[in-house]
């Protein structure tokens, strides 16, 4: 057994009497294949991050304090997120501890009894993500449970009327009379007569398929307290492919602050509040070039009408290259594939579609890149609040003394806006190229992009290639999606910045390899990408207004890559 410690911060001030947690996430998960073959079960990402994260989240957002995470399978992959992105939250006491024997999850939960200090603890499952406040007891024990159709794929639960635990049918090979499964959430308000019933069942070596499971330790602890069933209504089973599938269209239909998602079926229907903005996106996808139609996932049907536009498309089940760059363990070189395909892809495809169609393009470049980026400046600059990160005569990040926006955007900009203005790169664009809107499929080294923007500046399918190569180049080296998923830090005094972004050394060798591609192989000047990137990002501070930290942040990454670019080519 080997146990590390790390504190985290809990979302919200921590409730008084709450029970330790106990999430055991060491299982094979030979139901999730090939995905768990690359990555623990517990890391699979759901809806842009990982299954942990959901957890974890939860039961912080509750005032749940202790923790023990149980793993095994590739456990370094989930031990190593949880302490990076967790722990410069202080008030959290997280253990880890290996199961080195993967005999089942009540021998997974039995390590964790030297680090259960409370009368009683609450166990989640490490593929069980909830949405449901839960009320514990002192003097009751629950077990949560679901309908489900599905009986022989799950540990049942029968009740008498008072709704107390009376059996357990186990993954039962013929039809039995319930259908209440247990969707992996336990409230022990004995702790300790449930590790006594671990020790019973492993003397007794009572097994279940080979294994130690919970239902026979409860069966113990029942003789001496009784269990109670208990429903739970929001709750996201991630444990089999065809559940965790089901679990992501569920939440990807979650509600949106512009955009409404249905799905039906192998399809899925999208409307927007933006609505001239969405009929810019429908006409890119159904006027894409047939050559292209690959690349995009397959329109079913779409609308129109100014009133009520709507688009439907193929549902396409891969992760986004945003998840699989934040927690997929991937190697270095499966990411040279990736950027090389999409890369390649695009200067060689998309960019011998001429699809540009205006008589002032020298204006475009001007509206898209200058006047849209001042007028976003001045938005944050009429929010008091803000208005100070463009009034400092120097800005320091992380110890760094760089010139500020305010004294150094417009030298830049009269520079490298005739360089990146050539009507040479106004091609075919899909206009947010982000990390987020590539859905990658590993296995198949196929991609299929989504949420095109769908304009620049009066055009409508055309643009600059050099955007879409920011936008690559903002996930990869710029850490847009770190931010994004507040995996940061960030420290504010006057015009001083700490900002610590929890990348590893792999996401470092990534960007490189971006930089590579883009430079080497397909001779684009990195000076140009990283001064569009720069105006990425602060063009985006007025769109962040409601998360202030990320704001802060995309302004030190726009700060420190215009003083790159500036260090480049203003002495030239």
């Amino acid at each position: 057994m080997v146990a590390a410690k790390k504190r985290v911060q809990p979302a919200l001030e921590p409730a008084a009497g709450k029970p330790h947690v106990v999430i055991p996430a060491a299982g094979l998960g030979t139901r999730m294949l090939p995905t768990s073959a690359r990555i623990p079960k517990a890391m699979i990402p759901l809806r842009e991050k990982p299954i942990i994260s959901w957890i974890l989240d939860e039961l912080i957002g509750q005032g749940f304090t202790s923790f023990t995470i149980i793993y095994g399978h590739l456990g370094h992959f989930l031990t190593d997120y949880v302490k990076r992105y967790y722990s410069e939250r202080p008030g959290l006491d997280i253990t880890f501890v290996e199961q080195r024997e993967l005999d089942g999850v009540a021998s997974a939960i039995a390590l964790a009894e030297p680090w259960v200090k409370t009368p009683g603890m609450l166990v989640v499952l490490g593929d069980t993500v909830f949405q449901q406040k839960l009320e514990l007891p002192d003097d009751r024990s629950y077990v949560m449970y679901s309908p489900v159709n599905d009986s022989w794929r799950w540990c049942l639960i029968e009740t008498d009327t008072a709704g107390k635990v009376v059996g357990y049918v186990d993954k039962p090979d013929q039809a039995v009379d319930t259908d209440k499964a247990l969707v992996g959430i336990y409230y022990l308000h004995d702790a300790r007569r449930f590790f006594d019933g671990v020790r019973h069942i492993k003397a007794g070596n009572h097994r279940i398929k080979n294994e130690f499971q919970i239902s026979s330790a409860l069966e113990f602890y029942e003789r001496a307290t009784p269990v109670y069933g208990q429903l739970v209504e929001k709750w996201f089973d991630c444990g089999s492919k065809d559940t965790y599938q089901a679990s992501k269209k569920s939440m990807l239909v979650a509600p949106r602050e512009f955009n409404s998602l249905e799905i039906h079926g192998n399809t899925v229907t999208k409307r927007s509040k933006h609505k001239a903005k969405f009929l810019d996106e429908i006409n890119w996808f159904v006027s894409l070039p047939k050559k292209l139609r690959s690349y995009i996932p397959t329109v079913v049907d779409y609308d129109l009408d100014p009133d009520d536009p709507f688009l439907t498309l193929e549902y396409v089940p891969t992760p986004t290259l945003s998840e699989l760059f934040l927690y997929e363990n991937l190697r270095v070189e499966m990411w040279r594939k990736i950027l090389i395909n999409i890369i390649d892809t695009y200067m060689e495809r998309f960019r011998s579609v001429k699809a540009w169609e205006s008589d002032d393009w020298q204006g475009d470049y001007r509206r898209h890149y200058l006047e849209k980026t001042f007028e976003r400046i001045d938005d944050v600059k009429n929010n008091t609040e803000f208005c100070e990160m463009f009034s400092y005569g120097k800005v320091v990040i992380n110890g760094q003394t760089f010139t500020p926006y305010r004294d150094l955007f417009k030298r830049v900009a009269e520079v490298m806006f005739p360089r990146i203005s050539r009507e040479e790169d106004l091609c075919l664009i899909h206009g947010d190229l982000c990390f987020s809107n590539i859905l990658y499929d590993v296995d198949g080294q196929s991609f299929k992009l989504v949420d095109p923007r769908g304009s620049f500046g009066t055009m409508k399918l055309g643009g600059d290639l050099k955007y879409d190569m920011a936008k690559l180049y903002h996930s990869a080296v710029g850490r847009y999606d770190f931010i994004t998923h507040d995996l940061f830090h960030l420290d504010h005094r006057e015009n001083q910045f700490t900002l610590t972004i929890y990348a590893s050394d792999d996401h470092q060798r990534i960007g490189e390899i971006l930089k590579d591609t883009m430079t080497q192989r397909h001779k684009l000047d990195l000076d140009e990408i990283e001064f569009i990137m720069s105006i990425l990002f602060y063009s985006m501070l007025p769109l962040h207004q409601d998360h202030p930290q990320r704001m802060k942040a995309f302004f030190c990454i726009a700060t420190e890559a215009l003083n790159r670019v500036a260090a480049r080519v203003l002495d030239k």
